[in-house]
């Protein structure tokens, strides 16, 4: 969040009347003006550290870079838990076949692995579960 000048800010909680107020709670918070600047540069750190396991990649290979033999960097555009992004990952042997033909195909591909914010871009590493998606094999609100 991006907040300037001098304003302080207020949280307020309400608590469920059946659970009532938990032990050293604080119903409301206030933050003052001048820890602002660390919370934003708090946030901007885990922006750009941010890593999470077993998330689903489906979309269409936009990319296409050869390595050596059957390996290539491969760059999808589509969703990373139905949140739209682009990530490169690099596939081998039958996955990597599975890229080409995506690509030349502009079929869905769809795999899993660990998702990693590296400067600016999206990495998927550790790619795993790569599959061609064809509308006999997967949920029709794909199409």
């Amino acid at each position: 969040f991006k907040c300037g000048g001098e304003q302080s800010i207020d949280f307020n909680f309400s608590w469920a009347p059946s659970r009532g107020v938990p032990a050293n709670a604080h119903s409301q918070i206030r933050l003052s003006p001048d820890i602002i600047p660390v919370l934003e540069e708090t946030s901007s750190v885990f922006k750009a550290t941010s890593y999470q396991k077993d998330v689903r990649v489906i979309g269409t290979v936009h990319k296409l870079e050869h390595v050596d033999g059957n390996v290539g960097h491969v760059t999808i555009k589509g969703t990373v838990d139905d949140e739209p992004k682009t990530v490169s990952l690099i596939l081998k042997g039958e996955d990597h076949a599975s890229a080409v033909k995506s690509y030349k195909e502009r079929l869905l591909i769809q795999c899993y692995g660990a998702l990693e914010k590296q400067g600016r871009s999206w990495k998927i590493l550790n790619p795993y579960d790569v599959s061609l998606l064809t509308k006999d094999n997967d949920d029709e609100s794909l199409w």
